[in-house]
């Protein structure tokens, strides 16, 4: 069993300080002009979107510190890897309609076509738990 209250803990550890740091960067930004700095719309329109996507990430970290865990079922319709960082491989898996970044042994378990069942977080789709129910005959 993975453990997703504690990965959203770890993320919301990380995550809290770029959005101070992003929050007080637009707010610095957007009050230029009304104090009379010499700051260029630009910066408002460069700004303003990046924070608006920390926002919404961070919200959907918080608001999975409290939701409650939702159970699905679903064929794997689809499993990739790729490398989000230089240095770093993460494995996916796409049950139903949500993509989930999977462990890699529950990645090399599952197949294309297997039916599964998962617990998550709603918000940010942090896995739980993963169950094989029928294909491969592999559990993971």
């Amino acid at each position: 069993m993975l453990n997703a209250r504690g990965s959203v803990r770890r993320s919301l550890v990380f995550w809290t300080p770029v959005f101070v740091a992003a929050a007080a960067l637009w707010i610095y930004v957007v009050a230029q002009p009304l104090t009379g700095g010499d700051s260029a719309v630009a910066g408002i329109v460069i700004v303003t979107p990046i924070f608006a996507l920390l926002a919404w990430h961070f919200v959907n970290i918080v608001r999975d510190q409290w939701a409650p865990i939702v159970d699905g079922e679903g064929e794997v319709r689809k499993k990739w890897s790729r490398f989000d960082l230089p240095f770093s491989r993460s494995y996916y898996v796409y049950v139903g309609s949500n993509v989930f970044k999977v462990p890699r042994d529950v990645w090399g378990q599952v197949l294309p076509g297997d039916r599964v069942s998962v617990r998550y977080l709603p918000n940010t789709a942090t896995l739980e738990q993963i169950e094989l129910l029928s294909g491969s005959g592999r559990a993971p």
